[in-house]
């Protein structure tokens, strides 16, 4: 049985692999919304998320809401492309 990843380590993966085909053009961060800190810094961007919408994690890009629920590598990479190809 595989080994579940946390949130964090799923977007290290995803930022590491995505930076391989994109370089610098693609910036991933991740932000703990449980962090009293981290959810303050972000709030304009939650503030954009319909509340029936608001499921973690959110996936934003150039500060646009493009998914909700999850962020595995395949969907962000998609994503990605889609806003930069």
């Amino acid at each position: 049985m595989r080994a579940r990843r946390s949130s964090e380590e799923t977007a290290e993966i995803t930022c590491n692999l995505v930076k391989r085909l994109y370089g610098d053009k693609v910036r991933v961060e991740y932000y703990d919304m449980a962090m009293p800190d981290e959810a303050a810094s972000q709030a304009h961007l939650v503030a954009k998320v319909p509340g029936n919408r608001q499921f973690y994690p959110m996936v934003f890009i150039n500060d646009e809401l493009k998914s909700v629920g999850s962020a595995e590598y395949h969907q962000v990479l998609y994503l990605v492309r889609e806003t930069i190809d």
